[in-house]
């Protein structure tokens, strides 16, 4: 099972959270989607899920952390090296099912969307890709 959208969550220093260490009150720092980050607290901690509510006040957000979700399989990981091979192509476009296993993948922490266009590998995401390619 994997954790759903922790992987955009870091602590102040640049580091990973990791799921064992959210508890209530705890601050960490999300993309704001604008180019900055904002800092959050969670809010809310359960077993399903963790809400992390921004700090600042001119900037309202609230990030949703998720417990036990499904990861990808390997044939949908298999499926997310193709679209990532589209996504970094110039004359070809990701099709609809290519771009959301791209947002999912996203969701997960093995990519990282920067536009509607364009998606890169994130360290966790080459990680599985090189066991990936180890096991095949």
């Amino acid at each position: 099972m994997a954790t759903k959208n922790l992987a955009h969550a870091t602590h102040i220093d640049g580091s990973r959270v990791h799921p064992e260490e959210i508890k209530k009150g705890l601050c960490v720092y999300f993309p704001s989607g604008l180019g900055g980050t904002l800092k959050c607290e969670c809010t809310h901690i359960d077993s399903e899920f963790a809400l992390f509510e921004s700090q600042n006040k001119e900037w309202p957000n609230t990030f949703k952390v998720e417990f036990g979700v499904e990861d990808l399989s390997p044939e949908e990981f298999e499926s997310l090296i193709e679209a990532m091979k589209v996504f970094d192509s110039c004359g070809r476009l990701p099709t609809d099912e290519q771009r959301a296993l791209v947002n999912k993948a996203n969701s997960l922490g093995y990519v990282y969307c920067r536009s509607y266009t364009q998606a890169n590998w994130t360290e966790m995401g080459r990680l599985r890709y090189r066991n990936q390619c180890k096991t095949a």
